[in-house]
């Protein structure tokens, strides 16, 4: 295991939540879908209300983790370090920003929004035991993401920034609402 510390927890429905994520098939989402479009505006606007610099929808299946609808508001050294930090394996880039980016499951941080489904806050990585993978990154916000009544995702806000300087916990209500949406315009996509 490249990853040191302990493996996140895995959910106990996980193999019926697998099921379910392997049916909707959002790993196969095109940039240019209008669902693809709906849901990268709804990242930018989680972004903007948590005044973090990253988002992205994480859907993860047995093995992998697929991240949909990325949003920076971060330099492209900063987004090359992100994507080195996460040890990204494939992206594909299209119109010049990045939509689709997967890895192995492994030390996924959307493991604990699923195993707990419920939204899952780490306010400073450094202080945070559980993560010594992570201690170049500063702060994450998980909000769970349902479909047929299982956790299969998660809408997923970073930053760099340690610790982050103004932690919105007052905006996480307005998150998971924001979550809500994203889960209806998955509902809809076909």
């Amino acid at each position: 295991d490249k990853f040191k510390g302990p493996r996140p927890p895995i959910s106990k429905k996980d193999l019926e939540r697998v099921a379910v994520t392997e049916k909707l098939g959002l790993h196969h989402i095109k940039p240019e879908d209008l669902t693809a479009l709906t849901l990268r505006r709804l990242v930018k606007k989680a972004t903007i209300l948590a005044r973090f610099p990253i988002g992205f929808i994480s859907i993860i299946n047995h093995d992998r983790q697929f991240e949909i609808a990325h949003v920076f508001h971060i330099p492209r050294p900063f987004q090359e370090m992100y994507f080195k930090i996460s040890r990204i394996e494939s992206i594909d880039i299209s119109s010049g920003e990045t939509f689709l980016c997967s890895r192995e499951r492994g030390h996924s941080m959307c493991n604990y929004t699923i195993a707990g489904e419920r939204t899952f806050v780490v306010e400073d990585y450094k202080q945070d035991s559980r993560f010594p993978m992570y201690k170049d990154m500063g702060a994450y916000i998980g909000i769970p993401i349902r479909s047929g009544g299982y956790v299969i995702g998660s809408l997923c806000l970073g930053d760099m920034k340690m610790p982050h300087p103004n932690f919105p916990l007052a905006a996480l209500r307005e998150l998971e609402s924001i979550g809500m949406v994203i889960e209806d315009t998955i509902e809809t996509w076909e």
